[in-house]
């Protein structure tokens, strides 16, 4: 991204960018220093990331998760560290990112197939 946002004031904590601030970002009305331009995080993924990481085990026990609507920024971190297993199962009713498709009012796994809903 340009010149002006490099520099070291934010981290994103699932990407690691340093920038001097993040992008703003919003349809409506617009946020200052929302938007990571690396990973394309907002304030509430990089919430839940740094919940996730402070307080369960997804990054060390690697349970069985089904992520629901994954966020793109989530969705490719969670795939690079569970590369390898079929523990990270992502799901969406239309989105082509998605491994399976599906109403999850009815969603088409066996019982105690998955750990950790997302």
């Amino acid at each position: 991204m340009g010149l002006g946002y490099l520099g070291h004031g934010r981290v994103c904590p699932i990407c690691g960018a340093r920038r001097r601030k993040f992008l703003p970002y919003g349809y409506v009305t617009s946020r200052e220093d929302a938007l990571c331009p690396r990973c394309l995080s907002l304030e509430r993924h990089r919430l839940i990331w740094l919940w996730l990481k402070r307080h369960s085990d997804l990054f060390a026990s690697h349970p069985h998760i089904l992520h629901i609507a994954p966020e793109v920024s989530l969705m490719r971190h969670f795939k690079r560290l569970y590369r390898g297993t079929e523990n990270y199962i992502t799901a969406d009713l239309e989105s082509p990112l998605a491994d399976m498709h599906f109403d999850i009012q009815q969603i088409p796994l066996e019982d105690c197939s998955v750990d950790v809903v997302i």
